[in-house]
């Protein structure tokens, strides 16, 4: 996708928050959360809007979708707008982060978490390490039950 199309789309609130899907690889057995590679692999994360669909609702949808439900999802990272955005901004090595609406067929709560370089030029090819244990420490994680 180019970068004129996603600044196109509907901007999510920074007073919202948005809850990340956490399964292997990006999950953390010992640690009990996300890993480097949440956020650090993926420079157009999905997520979903609690303001459209509740935690469960969304919860349900990630494990019914994320790899056709093959994928076992162990739990889900809740965190604000807000924080993305301060946090991206932060470092020496700015992201320019940029939340936005990506609504789907089976689910109107879809976003993507979008790592651009500031100016909005260009989509950055990776997020860096340290911003991304930043972003997984700074996510309010619940651990599922198996299921």
């Amino acid at each position: 996708m180019e970068v004129h199309e996603i600044l196109e789309r509907e901007v999510v609130p920074d007073e919202e928050e948005v809850v990340i899907a956490l399964h292997l690889p990006s999950w953390d057995i010992a640690l009990q959360r996300g890993t480097t590679s949440t956020f650090a692999n993926y420079p157009q994360k999905s997520c979903s809007r609690t303001e459209i669909l509740s935690v469960p609702q969304i919860v349900d949808l990630f494990k019914k979708e994320i790899g056709g439900g093959k994928i076992k999802i162990e739990g889900y990272g809740v965190i604000g707008v807000s924080e993305i955005r301060s946090l991206g901004m932060s470092g020496e090595s700015q992201v320019d982060f940029l939340v936005t609406a990506d609504p789907t067929e089976t689910n109107p709560a879809h976003a993507e978490i979008v790592a651009l370089e500031p100016g909005r030029e260009k989509i950055r090819k990776r997020v860096p390490k340290g911003l991304s244990d930043k972003l997984c420490n700074a996510l309010k994680v619940t651990v599922l039950e198996p299921y």
